[in-house]
């Protein structure tokens, strides 16, 4: 989005805020002194300006002290149109394995969509594909999910328009714990009609057996039965054969230190 100068003066050196508008709204940019920014020739306005977004306010609530950061005058100060896409949010949440990634645009031009990278630790591979909206003013917002082993990622997203030129997004972190036990959780819900959840988790790479039974004792059906990683891990239970009930499921789990793990819990179809 292109912004004109409406406040403060371009820094000869130091420190300074600048009130960069586009005709509707006025964002403070605050121009640090450690950044090459400071005694550069002021650009020709309009610009497409970037930043990180942060906040000062010791007031309750703190609803103010918005400030933008631009940290580089060779790539955060554009000429007018530059920026074919302007991304307003990009941040992870993590439940359990799943890495969700959401962001946020406030406007699109020729945008064909948004390749999801991901580093473990050596380089970013691409690990999936969000289409665009082509072009639009309005507020478009998208999200993915990555299922992942326990370990630290960075995450970024690679822009690409239509012509095939192409920009990065700011990286993000997030970690995924390795459990300190083994754990079997109650099935959700329940009682249940006719699928429910069982989770579980695992201390250290692991042959395990995850098995439902009836009251009698008599296996119903094998849910896992294979290798698994350390870490959280889930399953869905799809009862639709069976009759209203009782059930018991036993995990058996026997781990790569020799550790055993064996846990039994009751759930209930009522259909």
């Amino acid at each position: 989005m292109s912004l004109s100068l409406v406040g403060g003066t371009w820094p000869a050196s130091g420190s300074t805020n600048l009130d960069l508008s586009d005709g509707v709204d006025t964002v403070v940019f605050r121009i640090d002194s450690d950044t090459n920014i400071p005694g550069q020739p002021e650009p020709t306005w309009p610009q497409d300006v970037l930043g990180i977004g942060s906040q000062f306010d010791s007031s309750t609530p703190p609803d103010g002290g918005y400030q933008i950061f631009p940290r580089f005058y060779e790539t955060d100060f554009l000429p007018p149109g530059t920026i074919p896409v302007e991304l307003t949010s990009f941040v992870a949440s993590v439940n359990e394995n799943n890495v969700t990634l959401s962001w946020t645009t406030a406007s699109e031009t020729n945008n064909l969509g948004f390749e999801v990278q991901r580093n473990s630790g050596s380089d970013y591979q691409t690990v999936g594909f969000v289409n665009g909206n082509g072009t639009t003013s309005e507020t478009k917002e998208y999200s993915y999910t990555d299922v992942v082993t326990p370990g630290s990622y960075s995450y970024r997203l690679k822009q690409v328009d239509f012509d095939g030129t192409f920009s990065y997004s700011e990286t993000i972190q997030v970690e995924i714990v390795v459990p300190d036990v083994f754990t079997l959780e109650q099935n959700y819900p329940n009682p249940f009609n006719p699928t429910t959840k069982i989770n579980f988790s695992l201390a250290v790479d692991s042959k395990v057996s995850l098995k439902v039974f009836d009251v009698l004792g008599q296996e119903v059906v094998t849910l896992i039965s294979s290798d698994l990683v350390a870490g959280i891990h889930n399953v869905d239970f799809n009862a639709s054969d069976l009759n209203s009930g009782v059930y018991f499921y036993r995990i058996d789990a026997s781990g790569i230190d020799g550790a055993n793990f064996t846990s039994v819990k009751k759930m209930i179809l009522t259909k």
